[in-house]
């Protein structure tokens, strides 16, 4: 055994280096491992917590969205109703006054004409008031389907602006779009055309429709005069919120979807919305 070795037994006359134990709990981890533990529990609370508040901030900026989207909603049917069916019903009451004098007076022959006019006032009222409810959702939705009824409004665009070039490619199911989707598609349709009839100035609009059992994909195309989009849809303002396009953007994302917007000055304007399906919510309309 040389002096060297002498450490290495009990007794030996050789140095010996011992460690500092670390200092353990009941459990026998040690301090360090709790303290790493400690503050990597405090890092995953923290970053839940800016993740809550994440989502807070959103839900409070889409509810304020859909607020202002609603009290729109509501300042157009009241601007409509006024406009339309308020003077309606001014002009017919008028008219029953007049046939009121008139019979009073036994003017008949007179009498007679202002009936006919009541009459053919009574039936544009109608046709107003049924324009209105089809504007706040058609009920052929309920026995057409979408696609039904979007071949429906296409032919009164197509009656109504014969000079616009609409292209249509629909490659899609009935059966694959769920029916809370049915007006949020059609709504978002009607508001997209109605938009580019009145202020883009475009010739040629195609509307695209696909589905499959993984999702609905709805896109819109004009070749208008286009404007410079912003980044993020819901900085969306002026004019573009007035033409309703943050409308649009709202109803797509309150459905569940997912709503995008690309447009370059005198490039035209084009929008996409995608509805991803679950289980659950495929073939909602077979049998």
């Amino acid at each position: 055994m040389t002096k060297g070795d002498a450490g290495n037994f009990p007794g030996g006359g050789g140095s010996e280096v011992r460690g500092t134990p670390s200092s353990r709990d009941e459990s026998g981890v040690s301090e360090p491992g709790v303290r790493l533990a400690h503050e990597a529990a405090l890092r995953l609370v923290s970053e839940g917590n800016r993740e809550i508040a994440r989502l807070q901030s959103e839900l409070k900026l889409a509810a304020a969205a859909l607020v202002t989207s609603q009290e729109m909603e509501r300042k157009r049917m009241a601007s409509e109703l006024h406009d339309s069916i308020g003077q309606a019903l001014n002009a017919l009451s008028f008219g029953i006054q007049l046939s009121s004098d008139q019979l009073r007076k036994g003017r008949i022959a007179e009498l007679g004409a202002t009936l006919d006019s009541l009459n053919s006032q009574v039936r544009d009222a109608i046709e107003e008031v049924r324009g209105i409810a089809l504007d706040l959702r058609p009920a052929m939705l309920d026995d057409l389907g979408v696609i039904g009824t979007l071949s429906w409004f296409f032919r009164q665009v197509r009656a109504l602006h014969p000079r616009l070039d609409l292209r249509v490619e629909i490659e899609a199911d009935e059966r694959e779009v769920p029916d809370a989707l049915r007006t949020p598609i059609y709504r978002v349709v009607q508001e997209a055309i109605s938009n580019v009839v009145k202020h883009s100035g475009a010739t040629e609009i195609t509307v695209t429709l696909h589905t499959s059992p993984k999702q609905v994909e709805l896109g819109i195309k004009d070749n208008g005069r286009g404007f410079t989009a912003p980044r993020d849809v819901s900085a969306l303002g002026g004019a573009q919120a007035s033409c309703g396009l943050a409308g649009m953007s709202n109803r797509v994302e309150f459905s569940g979807g997912t709503f995008s917007l690309a447009s370059k000055r005198d490039k035209g304007t084009s929008i996409k919305a995608i509805w991803p399906l679950g289980p659950d919510e495929r073939d909602t309309n077979g049998d």
